[in-house]
């Protein structure tokens, strides 16, 4: 069980947290390695229906991360404007 927030006035609302969700392209996932240290992994992402769908294939590392300890935490990557002229 989380502990509730200290500032509760800068918490997202549930409205507003799912408009981010609707919108998102991208999830950073952490779980942990099958050692117990920490593994973080970016994916696409779809939120539809309550649910966060993100891309996987139906075996590898990170299923077997999560089949290992299903408890993961997730950060939404909101708004992306990378200038991809300036990558190579």
């Amino acid at each position: 069980m989380m502990k509730p927030m200290r500032k509760a006035e800068c918490q997202t609302s549930q409205e507003e947290a799912i408009r981010i969700l609707q919108q998102c392209k991208y999830l950073s996932v952490a779980m942990l390695n099958e050692d117990g240290s920490p593994y973080n992994v970016m994916v696409d992402c779809l939120y539809d229906d309550g649910k966060i769908y993100f891309h996987g294939a139906a075996e590898g590392y990170k299923l077997d991360c999560m089949k290992k300890d299903p408890h993961v935490s997730f950060s939404v990557i909101g708004k992306d404007d990378i200038a991809k002229e300036n990558f190579t």
